[in-house]
């Protein structure tokens, strides 16, 4: 961007030069149920290498918190920062129970639909709905200074609601396997960023996290673990081209027991 003022535009400071005016990141806690049921060692999600991308439809992952504002770039900001490690920043969630019933209705449900018994899926949908798998990050983009709602593109709803997007939500995972949490659970992330001098290099994004959880252990002894280690292991080439598959969140093949809609 900062190239871009440099070389482009003729008054790269101010405001009105640019369309769109700002891009924003959102971001909250959330549980995603693939995660959830592929556990090490016959899983190792930390082979992708990168952040899980899903379709902003993707019903498997469920928000655990009201989303709140990661990073705002404006474009004609004379201060974009350059070769240098922008200050930390936290963010500080606490568990919603509202949000935790919610997407207990919707991963029972499903389970019900791909043929789990009614009890069994309530005690699976329940335990996904307790837990957290990363930060889920999506964009918002300002197109005027005022910053008019009306002229806002909202890659999901305002309160992170699944919409239709062409943009993705990305998951960067906290831990190898889900943390159970409780509602009121406070979830405190802190995020700092590293910008490169040269324009080729991609910033780097680090992400450290505190979760005090007053929920109990989760079980892993239900027979949804059991279907799961039927599934070949995934070698990391595999992972590798398979991480930027929205329908399956990075894994190329996954029975019907686990899918979701809106992840096609």
């Amino acid at each position: 961007i900062r190239d871009a003022q440099k070389r482009h535009v003729k008054e790269p400071n101010q405001p009105d030069s640019f369309i769109p005016y700002a891009a924003q990141t959102m971001a909250a806690p959330a549980s995603y149920a693939l995660h959830y049921v592929l556990r090490p060692p016959d899983y190792d999600w930390s082979k992708l290498g990168e952040p899980i991308r899903l379709n902003c439809r993707d019903q498997s992952l469920q928000l655990l918190s009201d989303p709140q504002l990661f990073e705002t770039i404006k474009f004609s900001d004379p201060e974009l920062p350059s070769g240098s490690k922008v200050a930390p920043q936290a963010l500080n969630f606490k568990v919603s129970g509202e949000r935790i019933e919610k997407a207990e209705e919707v991963y029972s449900e499903q389970l019900v639909k791909e043929g789990t018994k009614d009890d069994e899926a309530k005690v699976i949908g329940g335990l996904v709905a307790r837990s957290v798998s990363g930060l889920a990050m999506w964009p918002r983009i300002i197109l005027t200074q005022d910053e008019d709602p009306a002229l806002t593109i909202e890659s999901r709803g305002r309160l992170g609601e699944h919409q239709k997007s062409h943009w993705q939500t990305v998951l960067a995972l906290l831990a190898d396997e889900p943390i159970a949490v409780a509602t009121a659970d406070p979830i405190i992330l802190t995020a700092s960023v590293d910008v490169p001098g040269i324009v080729k290099a991609p910033l780097k994004y680090t992400l450290a996290g505190e979760i005090t959880s007053s929920a109990p252990p989760t079980p892993t002894s239900l027979p949804i673990f059991e279907k799961s280690k039927e599934m070949k292991e995934v070698d990391p080439a595999a992972a590798e081209k398979a991480a930027s598959n929205i329908a399956t969140g990075g894994f190329p093949s996954l029975p019907a027991k686990f899918s979701f809609p809106g992840q096609n």
